[in-house]
């Protein structure tokens, strides 16, 4: 068995970025909210169930592209330098790399972020450490799956679909 070309490597590493992306915006959405609709019950505003629900799908709407942009750069830059920290390491220590180089990623993206946004921070819930930390655990979610990811799909022992068979 061959390695396959520069090409088709990177090609393979695509899908598995943008699923990682995809799962630090999701859940880094939902974890923002929360923090926020946190601090608005610290200050005696009643908060229901159904207004958890109805403000979490709402910013899973209006704020997951916003998440999404961000959670993009800062993998792009931290799945990277994980991979090549984690090149001949066992799977468990794989994936933590993966992990803490996600949330460092998304952490610094938030500094970056707010150091350059006209407000005093981009994204309320990460005015403080506790919810920056919080929310950055997305980035880990979303790094971790990665490393999943890319071992079975860059190894090639993801099963591939066959013609003309169902499901």
């Amino acid at each position: 068995m061959h390695s396959p070309t520069p090409g088709v490597a990177f090609a393979r590493r695509v899908p598995p970025f943008l699923g990682a992306v995809t799962v630090a915006a999701l859940s880094g959405t939902i974890v923002q909210t929360q923090i926020n609709l946190a601090d608005i019950l610290s200050l005696g505003v009643p908060v229901t169930f159904g207004d958890r629900v109805a403000t979490t799908g709402a910013d899973l709407v209006g704020f997951t592209p916003t998440l999404f942009g961000l959670a993009f750069v800062a993998l792009l830059f931290a799945l990277p330098t994980a991979g090549l920290l984690a090149r001949g390491r066992s799977l468990a220590v794989r994936a933590a790399l993966f992990a803490l180089a996600g949330w460092v990623g998304l952490m610094a993206a938030f500094e970056v972020a707010n150091a350059a946004a006209p407000m005093p921070t981009l994204i309320a819930a990460t005015r403080g450490w506790a919810g920056a930390m919080a929310v950055a655990a997305s980035g880990a979610l979303g790094a971790w799956a990665y490393a999943y990811w890319t071992r079975l799909w860059v190894q090639g022992r993801v099963a591939k679909p066959v013609a003309g068979r169902a499901g």
